[in-house]
């Protein structure tokens, strides 16, 4: 992914409209900076930290160095539909994984969700009888 220097300013000046606003949108626009962060060289990658730990406290998110923002879950694939696992993802603060298992209906996807979307993440799987477990 090349980065422009419009995609960096529409990027920070996106995070700054949601900063204040807990949920889906602040969760997309440090997204959006997270892959950003990981197309930079080393100088720009600094530049970049530097400018999120003026905007909030979303720096160690935006390195991934910072794990602390999210609740690991594992869920069976076998247990969960294309349109749970694409509602999941609204929650989720990174790609998807996959765990595989032994015996195939088995394997799990691993999901990393925002600590403060966690309760409404829940309330879901429990909402659908979606078994999961917590993981790191």
């Amino acid at each position: 992914m090349t980065t422009t220097p419009e995609d960096l300013r529409s990027a920070k000046l996106r995070f700054l409209e949601v900063v204040e606003s807990p949920g889906h949108e602040l969760i997309a626009a440090a997204r959006t900076l997270r892959l950003l962060y990981r197309s930079q060289n080393a100088d720009e990658q600094q530049q970049l930290i530097q400018w999120v730990r003026s905007a909030s406290d979303l720096a160690g998110f935006v390195s991934g160095s910072d794990t602390a923002y999210y609740v690991g879950v594992a869920i069976r694939k076998h247990d969960l539909h294309r349109a749970q696992l694409e509602h999941l993802q609204r929650y989720s603060s990174d790609e998807i994984a996959e765990i595989e298992a032994i015996f195939k209906d088995e394997d799990e996807y691993a999901l990393k969700i925002w600590l403060s979307e966690w309760r409404q993440a829940a309330t879901f799987l429990t909402e659908f009888d979606i078994p999961f477990r917590i993981i790191d």
